[in-house]
């Protein structure tokens, strides 16, 4: 099991510095939502949303990932 918004969290701040320079806001919100998945390709593809967000986002926009369990 992993936990995505630890995951998440991880990789927002891994990117931190790289959306700076692109004069893009990263944050992430959230809480505790543990699913049942490869951590390693659950940390690949979030990163990898998230990067995309910032390349091809316009100056001075933003990225947020918001992380929450699922009701019901």
């Amino acid at each position: 099991c992993v936990d995505l918004y630890e995951v998440s969290k991880a990789c927002v701040d891994m990117l931190e510095l790289n959306a700076k320079n692109h004069g893009i806001r990263i944050h992430c919100t959230g809480s505790k939502a543990v699913i049942q998945a490869n951590k390693q390709m659950l940390e690949e593809l979030v990163y990898n949303l998230c990067d995309n967000a910032i390349r091809y986002n316009r100056l001075g926009g933003k990225v947020e990932v918001t992380v929450s369990p699922r009701q019901g």
